[in-house]
């Protein structure tokens, strides 16, 4: 749905992409990201078109480029793609496109300033996230079939715990290890 502030962008953009993205830009802006520093955006693997295969998201065939960028902030995923625009489409669909205007956001910010590494990163599907605050039917499916999300690839163990550790350590690895990928990618 249109966010309550009436500002013309979707929840799903406004809660995942646009606050991260709107201090990011001040923080440089202002000078407040020096030379040589890390900046982590916590993106998604739905991001990625393998995970279109699922049925649950948009599959756009790795055509989403800047062309979609209005529409996808603006307008609700409408399920047009696939089957029937069930609540379960939509609701993924707009989350892919908030964390694919992100990725995309950061990787242009990366080219803009070769002297900060910009990384994205996936924790996968972890305490606090779209599995537990979810609409209906995500919130059901992973109360009660924790392991189908471990099937298509969204957490990354049958046990949500588990799942937040392995999640945890990935976050932590990027923030504080060496950069091992380059600037502005998404391991």
């Amino acid at each position: 749905k249109m966010h309550a502030s009436g500002n013309g962008m979707t929840d799903s953009m406004v809660i995942n992409t646009m606050g991260h993205a709107a201090l990011v830009d001040g923080l440089i802006a202002n000078g407040k990201i020096r030379s040589g520093s890390r900046v982590v955006w916590v993106g998604s693997e739905v991001s990625r078109d393998v995970y279109s295969f699922s049925g649950l998201l948009p599959q756009y065939c790795g055509k989403f480029g800047e062309k979609d960028i209005d529409w996808a902030i603006s307008k609700n995923y409408d399920g047009c793609q696939q089957c029937c625009g069930c609540p379960i489409q939509v609701q993924m669909g707009d989350y892919k496109n908030a964390k694919i205007i992100g990725h995309m956001h950061f990787v242009h910010l990366a080219k803009e300033n070769p002297d900060t590494h910009f990384m994205t990163v996936s924790p996968g599907a972890i305490g606090g996230t779209f599995a537990y605050t979810a609409a209906f039917p995500v919130k059901q499916l992973m109360a009660c079939m924790p392991c189908f999300f471990r099937v298509i690839c969204v957490t990354h163990a049958c046990s949500p715990a588990v799942s937040t550790q392995i999640g945890s350590k990935r976050i932590t690895d990027v923030l504080t290890g060496d950069p091992k990928w380059a600037s502005g990618s998404m391991p």
